[in-house]
């Protein structure tokens, strides 16, 4: 079974952010606990930049969650 097109405009998700982002305003946008974004994370292969004790994502990391969890919540 193959997943149907991602749309973001039907996903209810504010616009991308242009700015890398760090996990907590991941956890934020998604509604979801930190062991839930991290284990999103590692399934989909997003990685992150490691700066410092934080770990931020750029908006191409943002869009493959967008779209991992715009499935997630569809039930595939």
């Amino acid at each position: 079974m193959s997943l149907p097109p991602y749309d973001p405009d039907a996903s209810g998700l504010p616009p991308v952010p242009i700015s890398e982002v760090t996990a907590r305003d991941l956890i934020d946008r998604y509604g979801i606990s930190k062991q839930t974004l991290y284990t999103r994370i590692s399934s989909i292969g997003v990685s992150g930049t490691k700066r410092g004790k934080q770990v931020w994502f750029d908006d191409s990391d943002v869009y493959r969650l967008d779209a991992a969890h715009y499935f997630l919540t569809r039930g595939y």
